[in-house]
């Protein structure tokens, strides 16, 4: 049967139907509004309308939104001890509220303003978005309470993202400096238990228990620092040795992006990168140099490779510190090339070949270069040796 309920809803436009047994809203075709006040369903919601919601609905059953809906300034509160579906066609809630037991995100949605987690698991689908604007702000994630699945946040401003599954909760957050003017769109998803990856000799160790996974939705996301949880079931000996690993790809070694800093325990700590963490998959690393910094110039490199790691000649280690650092290149009659004392120029981009001075390419064969710089323990280094530019 359908009638209007004026003890619980408050400026109400056109009708809807609910179902006694169980309780449900069915919105066909019309226009619901809630300008003040509250709704509460203990059956499923669907809405085939349009809803604008300015106040506050409270549901302990599915929903499902096919219609159009418009978040206004308003609340919607999944509060079933019961799994609930969600399904909202791509469209956004100002206030997302999550209260007991799992709620399952069949679709798309995006939050606005809030996400609050009351001891509630929001459970994300494999193909199902769940994206937090850069006005959004999470609260309440805790071992009770967290996103299983992917989440993705949009801006560079410092990020939190509650993620676990099985029961464990390991969030990370991204610290990023802006690169251009589209705001990038950064998803993190956990996997957990993860394969046995591969390491380079940066490291003595990659975790086996759990790593996360980074995928850029839009724009570009390459000036990010990580920080990872790190949990008793890693069997970190020391929380110093802790540092950020990451790789492009599981089947290739993940390399140490080092630590800038440390907080907690081995029991229940974070690690924040020392470098930038743009590499999709980033995990709990043993730093091999025991906090004392590495730092490795590459003997080749080639312009045209298909391999973007072998196009230029750049600098890598563990525990640089960003000031301080010179990279000069020579040709062979002694003449510079390349200089920079740039910290992102020298570990990020490096040197393609190109003369500096007179912008035209260098012909192949050896060259000499000179490395100054320190650790962020303060101790110098100072390197020399050939490379080889290969065309």
């Amino acid at each position: 049967m359908c009638f209007v309920s004026k003890t619980l809803l408050v400026g109400l436009v056109g009708m809807f139907c609910i179902n006694t047994s169980p309780a449900q809203i069915l919105n066909q075709g019309q226009v619901i509004a809630f300008t003040q006040g509250s709704v509460m369903t203990t059956g499923d919601i669907t809405n085939q309308g349009e809803i604008d919601n300015q106040g506050e609905i409270y549901s302990t059953g599915n929903w499902k939104n096919i219609g159009i809906f418009k978040e206004r300034t308003g609340e919607v509160h999944f509060i079933g001890a019961s799994e609930q579906k969600i399904q909202h066609k791509g469209q956004s809630f100002y206030k997302l509220l999550t209260a007991g037991g799992t709620k399952v995100l069949e679709d798309s949605l995006k939050v606005i303003n809030q996400l609050v987690f009351t001891d509630a698991i929001l459970r994300v689908q494999p193909g199902s978005l769940l994206l937090m604007r850069k006005t959004a702000s999470i609260n309440g994630a805790s071992m009770n309470a967290y996103i299983d699945g992917r989440l993705y946040w949009e801006g560079t401003h410092p990020r939190f993202y509650p993620v676990g599954m099985n029961e464990l909760y390991a969030p990370l957050w991204l610290s990023e400096e802006p690169q251009s003017e589209m705001e990038p769109i950064v998803g993190i998803n956990l996997y957990q238990p993860a394969i046995d990856g591969l390491f380079d000799s940066s490291l003595n160790k990659v975790s086996g228990v759990r790593y996360w996974e980074r995928t850029v939705l839009q724009g570009k996301s390459e000036n990010a620092y990580a920080t990872l949880s790190i949990l008793e079931d890693e069997n970190i000996p020391e929380i110093d040795s802790a540092v950020v690993a990451g790789t492009s790809d599981l089947t290739i070694p993940f390399y140490n992006l080092g630590q800038q800093e440390i907080i907690g325990s081995i029991y229940n700590g974070t690690v924040k990168s020392y470098e930038y963490a743009n590499k999709r998959w980033l995990a709990v690393g043993l730093n091999a140099s025991n906090r004392s910094g590495l730092v490795y110039m590459p003997n080749a490199f080639a312009p045209s490779s298909p391999n973007e790691e072998e196009r230029v000649c750049k600098v890598y280690g563990v525990n640089l510190a960003r000031e301080g650092m010179t990279l000069t290149i020579y040709n062979r009659w002694g003449n510079v090339v390349f200089q920079s004392q740039s910290f992102e120029q020298i570990t990020k981009f490096g040197w393609n070949g190109m003369n500096q001075n007179t912008h035209t390419e260098e012909v192949g064969g050896t060259y000499t270069y000179t490395l100054q710089g320190r650790f962020v323990t303060g101790k110098g280094f100072q390197r020399q040796g050939t490379i080889t530019l290969i065309r």
